[in-house]
């Protein structure tokens, strides 16, 4: 008989709400750039590869989507220069052939870029100065030294 004025609750679960913001919303991402929302079938329907939620990704990124993978574009980005990271540090043709992509890459904005060859002039004519000053000051202290 007790059994029978017994009252049992029910215990549902619920699956949390996914947030979502209406397509066209402008939201600041961590860029700086103020983004429209985008759904991820509007882009694929423009031939777009990338979209934007206007939500943080797992990681706290405000960036925008792949289509394909649904991946955050500052995560894959992160990924992809450990990945770098850790095969300059153990395939010696790998981080050669860094090297030499790079070299060519410096190159060929030093030829292009007027205002980047500058820069890169500056900056040597810097360094040279700095270490003149050092060798002054070395030799200056091995004088007072060599008095002493």
């Amino acid at each position: 008989m007790e059994k029978e004025n017994e009252v049992v609750e029910e215990v549902v679960e619920t699956k949390p709400t996914k947030l979502v913001l209406a397509s066209g919303t402008m939201v600041l991402c961590d860029d700086g750039v103020e983004r429209a929302v985008k759904t991820r079938e509007e882009s694929i329907a423009e031939g777009i590869n990338r979209y934007f939620t206007g939500l943080p990704c797992q990681n706290g990124h405000m960036a925008e989507r792949k289509v394909k993978g649904y991946v955050c574009t500052t995560c894959a980005r992160n990924r992809q220069k450990q990945r770098r990271k850790e095969r300059v540090a153990t395939d010696p043709e790998f981080k050669a052939k860094m090297a030499k992509k790079r070299a060519e890459k410096h190159k060929e904005r030093y030829n292009s870029d007027p205002d980047y060859r500058q820069k890169v002039l500056d900056r040597a004519k810097t360094r040279r100065q700095k270490i003149a000053a050092n060798k002054k000051l070395n030799q200056a202290e091995a004088e007072v030294v060599a008095e002493a």
